[in-house]
């Protein structure tokens, strides 16, 4: 787990299948979707977007990041509040779009200048 921009965290699943991963972010959505966050006598809900992606073992990691952030981008701009695996079919036109919009050159940037801190927890 890390820190990858000033609203953007990281998490590495080692040796997970992108199915149990995208599993995992949705437990993490709706554990966050489902937390009281107490504000001035009101209750606060909050949603995240995810964005998930299979890191093969030949690949490196800034091309895991580029696709992740292209599948978290088009979870924002298809309407926030959700999961979305890179390369799904039932997303695949939602990433198309976000990638054709914007440029990754930034991510790789990120990774080359930032030292990622990667720790474990038990979900």
């Amino acid at each position: 787990f890390g820190r990858l921009g000033s609203e953007e965290f990281g998490i590495f699943l080692h040796e997970v299948p992108v199915e149990e991963a995208e599993t995992i972010a949705e437990i993490i959505r709706n554990k966050v979707l489902n937390l009281p966050i107490p504000f001035n006598d009101k209750t606060l809900k909050v949603t995240i977007s995810l964005g998930v992606c299979h890191l093969p073992a030949h690949k490196k990691i800034d091309s895991a990041l580029k696709k992740a952030r292209q599948a978290l981008d088009a979870a924002k701009n298809d309407g926030r509040n959700k999961t979305v695996v890179w390369g799904s079919v039932e997303h695949q036109s939602a990433i198309e779009e976000t990638v054709s919009i914007q440029g990754y050159d930034h991510i790789n940037d990120k990774v080359q200048t930032t030292s990622h801190a990667l720790k474990s927890a038990t979900l």
